[in-house]
């Protein structure tokens, strides 16, 4: 779900109205309660009109250099390619011949299977430290999360295990305390 920063409607004075209530919940667990809608969105030749955003209750970012984020709700309409190497985020149109969207010389292409669930969670096969796992690519989320329960679970982690550091804590619905390790 796309979401945007409450700030930005503000700085923006975008439109803004009160949600039904609906199952839509931001990363800190807080259910979604207005939205703002944005009359002329438009990123590189990405044009949409009239495109709807969930007004987030917390920051999307530590240092508010972000202001929103593109969910599946927009994307969806697309063709996208993300291109982590170059830094790039392209959208093609979806009314394309067959097997052609692809412009780039493809010797080196992965193809990842991935699912979509839900609303448009993205949720693909990765690897951690030799353990096969389903990830959530979650396009709203600063940060790689593993539940406590997880790390537990797969990799005998806990809060006390030596290479594990605190990390502060989390606050949402409830405040839980956070942690980092390397993998």
């Amino acid at each position: 779900i796309s979401t945007i920063d409450a700030k930005t409607v503000n700085d923006l004075q975008l439109p803004s109205y009160r949600m039904l209530q609906g199952e839509w919940f931001d990363r800190m667990g807080l259910q979604f309660t207005y939205m703002a809608e944005v009359r002329n969105l438009v990123i590189g030749q990405f044009r949409a009109e009239k495109a709807n955003f969930m007004i987030s209750h917390s920051p999307l970012s530590d240092d508010g250099s972000i202001a929103g984020a593109i969910g599946f709700d927009l994307m969806g309409h697309y063709d996208v390619d993300i291109d982590f190497g170059n830094h790039k985020l392209n959208f093609f149109s979806q009314d394309h011949c067959p097997g052609k969207v692809v412009y780039w010389q493809n010797d080196g292409v992965a193809v990842i299977p991935m699912k979509l669930m839900g609303v448009g969670d993205i949720v693909i096969p990765v690897k951690l430290d030799d353990r096969e796992i389903d990830a959530e690519i979650d396009t709203g989320s600063a940060r790689t999360v593993l539940s406590t329960e997880w790390a537990k679970n797969l990799f005998g982690l806990t809060p006390n295990s030596p290479d594990v550091i605190s990390a502060g804590s989390v606050t949402g619905v409830i405040t839980t305390p956070a942690y980092r390790h390397t993998f």
